[in-house]
């Protein structure tokens, strides 16, 4: 199994719209996910830092770089990008329980 950690920053005032946001996540998106492989996409908030936590059974990066290419997630990236101060980048593993 492989996982990885996107993170960015939210623009000032906007974390309570972008978690009402994630209360209404797309079918089709959740849908492209699996169909994908990923196993586990969770999303964490801790003031206007966003962390996401990915799990694939093969490759994380490779999976990303697919979707990415879909129509719903270009959708859903430019629904969020008003949200968005930056774009996401991939978090480097420092440490991993084993």
């Amino acid at each position: 199994m492989d996982y990885g950690c996107l993170t960015f920053r939210l623009r000032a005032g906007r974390e309570e719209e972008y978690k009402r946001r994630h209360t209404e996540v797309w079918a089709e998106l959740e849908e492209a996910l699996r169909n994908e492989g990923f196993k586990k996409d969770a999303v964490f908030i801790a003031g206007r830092q966003v962390v996401v936590y990915l799990e694939h059974p093969d490759d994380v990066r490779r999976g990303l770089e697919r979707i990415a290419e879909m129509d719903v997630s270009k959708r859903w990236s430019e629904y969020f990008s008003d949200l968005m101060l930056e774009e996401p980048v991939e978090a480097e593993l420092v440490w991993r329980l084993t």
